[in-house]
């Protein structure tokens, strides 16, 4: 059983953690930096398995929040490219790649990205919020 305090092994060497998210179940770990790593919440270690999905690739920026749907179906990920990209769990594919509009610099000059994600409980909403404290929110019938 891993403990708290205890550090995960096995992430790429040379590779920082970025965001992390539970999933609703308490079962798995999603982590992100360039990709989105699966992990299994008591042993530490990548989940392939059934999912034979050990990470999810898709960037042109780092990954910098992961939310997970309740019903565990889905990963919903916002970006640095200034992208939220929704993925199927069990086949690792982007099932759709919302994009903010509104110019990709902020009113300070400073250059947007998605800070963070977070998706309604029934999961008919995603809401992001962006580096310059904009907050953008898609329906179902959006994505």
């Amino acid at each position: 059983m891993l403990l708290l305090g205890n550090p995960y092994c096995g992430y790429p060497s040379g590779s920082s953690v970025g965001p992390i998210a539970f999933s609703p179940d308490g079962a798995r770990i999603f982590s992100g930096r360039t990709s989105i790593w699966i992990w299994d919440a008591m042993t530490g270690s990548r989940m392939f398995g059934p999912w034979h999905i050990g990470r999810l690739e898709g960037y042109g920026g780092l990954v910098s929040s992961v939310a997970v749907s309740f019903d565990s179906r889905r990963i919903i990920s916002g970006s640095q490219d200034v992208t939220v990209h929704i993925w199927d769990i069990e086949t690792g594919r982007i099932m759709d790649a919302l994009e903010p509009h509104v110019p990709r610099m902020g009113m300070q000059g400073g250059a947007q990205f998605i800070v963070k994600v977070v998706v309604s409980p029934k999961g008919d909403r995603i809401i992001a919020q962006d580096g310059c404290h904009s907050v953008y929110v898609w329906s179902r019938g959006d994505t």
